[in-house]
């Protein structure tokens, strides 16, 4: 990733004219990057899932701005989400079900990178886990029921923003322990320089398996873990500086702006790669291949099957409403999620 491609415009035949899009993380860096790349490209209605409403309403005017300039109608929608709070994920999937809101394409681009040993208040779980993974892990599934095409031709993209960084995980070379969820609550096993990578190897393996669950539900969805590549993003504000500095200086020579990154992102989110790419990596506009330390894949595999295993979705024997379960503790009963228990 120390030496990346220069990044091509987008293909003239990539237009989300008449879609719906939802953008985590849309108020500034990569996720706002990628919205006006959305724009750029006649999207018709745009949703900012955002932390912070004021700083959401100030890229809203922005985006409405670029959109009179190039002479197209838009339409921005803010919405609140703390992807620390799973309260907070429900409600935003709540919200919009409730507003009859139908989306065609979903960007998860919130993420965080912390060097300290930090809990949601909420859960209680390490945050890089909670909101990396297990928010994001919630949010993907409770959004397939509205992600629905515009007609029986088209797809439906689900791009969750992952790093090629995951390949730095110790995760893929150790026997599946008895418990992750125990590991990643112990201070004591916090290790700071891995963190981050092993919940992007965690959103992979999710990702993967997810995609082979899609065609007998939703065979009009495609979901993609897309990566920008070494970004000059606000990511890096929560490092403490002796980890800024040098990164920031490397940036200086190889790191992409952020509208490189958005544009990356967005061309995922076209569909352009097809069903065969649902599932994969995508970076540089094209399909990498999984890379694991461990050639049967084995261990990738039962680490995927236990941790969705922990976050399953159970259907109740009377009735229609669904429930994801984190372990013992449910994080909500559903009525419109249908997916087969994993």
């Amino acid at each position: 990733m120390i030496s990346q491609k220069k990044v091509p415009a987008l293909p003239p035949s990539v237009s989300f004219e008449g879609k719906t899009a939802l953008v985590t993380g849309a108020n500034r860096g990569l996720g706002f990057a990628t919205c006006q790349q959305l724009v750029e490209r006649n999207v018709s209605k745009l949703v900012l899932a955002v932390r912070t409403l004021s700083t959401g309403e100030e890229a809203k005017e922005a985006l409405l701005s670029q959109a009179s300039k190039q002479g197209h109608a838009l339409e921005v929608i803010v919405k609140q989400l703390d992807m620390a709070s799973e309260k907070s994920v429900i409600a935003l999937v709540d919200s919009l079900s409730s507003e009859g809101i139908v989306l065609h394409l979903a960007i998860l681009n919130a993420a965080i990178s912390l060097m300290k040993w930090t809990t949601s208040p909420e859960t209680q779980n390490e945050m890089q886990f909670q909101v990396n993974y297990l928010s994001t892990v919630l949010l993907s599934l409770l959004l397939l029921p509205l992600l629905q095409p515009l007609s029986p031709q088209e797809r439906c993209q689900l791009c969750i923003v992952g790093s090629q960084g995951y390949q730095l995980t110790p995760w893929n070379k150790k026997k599946t322990p008895s418990s992750i969820f125990s590991i990643f609550k112990d201070k004591a096993q916090f290790d700071p320089a891995t963190r981050y990578s092993s919940t992007k190897y965690f959103l992979f393996l999710f990702t993967r398996r997810l995609a082979s669950q899609l065609p007998a539900r939703y065979p009009h969805i495609q979901v993609y873990n897309t990566c920008p590549g070494f970004v000059k993003t606000t990511i890096l504000d929560n490092l403490p500086w002796y980890y800024t500095k040098p990164l920031k200086m490397l940036l200086v020579f190889v790191g992409r702006k952020e509208v490189e990154g958005g544009r990356l992102l967005a061309f995922a989110a076209s569909g352009e790669l097809g069903d065969k790419a649902s599932g994969e990596m995508v970076a540089d506009m094209k399909v990498l291949p999984y890379v694991s330390s461990d050639p049967d894949q084995e261990n990738g595999l039962m680490l995927t099957k236990w941790v969705i295993g922990r976050c399953h979705v159970q259907r109740r024997r009377k009735g229609t409403k669904w429930r994801i379960c984190c372990g013992k503790k449910p994080w909500k009963r559903l009525k419109l999620l249908n997916l087969d228990r994993w």
